[in-house]
């Protein structure tokens, strides 16, 4: 396997899941939750292990909650972010990560008008 794919534990086996198809990550509690395009994948354990694993693959913590593919960011406006899956998710930005997300952002090809 490539680093094109990761490897979820939930519901007894394993998914081997595409990375270019996570649009976002989601924790509530000790649920983690991989928003994909076609299906959500569930799994257990902390954020932050599933951030250690996406950082160098297109992927930046943008709050406490959740993770974005910066492929899949539509637009940011007033600390949110819009993402392309048909304008319908919006995420805020945590202060805590803003500056680290921003200057992720900067690092990629933009042009600021």
């Amino acid at each position: 396997m490539s680093e094109d794919y990761i490897i979820v534990g939930a519901r007894g086996g394993l998914s081997f899941l595409e990375t270019k198809k996570i649009i976002y990550v989601e924790s509530q509690g000790h649920c983690v939750i991989l928003h994909c395009s076609g299906e959500n994948y569930f799994a257990h354990g902390p954020l932050k292990d599933v951030e250690k694993l996406l950082s160098n693959r297109g992927f930046v913590r943008i709050h406490r909650s959740y993770i974005v593919s910066v492929g899949s960011i539509k637009k940011i406006e007033c600390k949110k972010v819009y993402l392309s899956d048909s304008g319908k998710t919006v995420l805020p930005v945590g202060r805590t990560y803003e500056k680290g997300f921003y200057g992720e952002i900067e690092k990629r090809n933009y042009l600021y008008l």
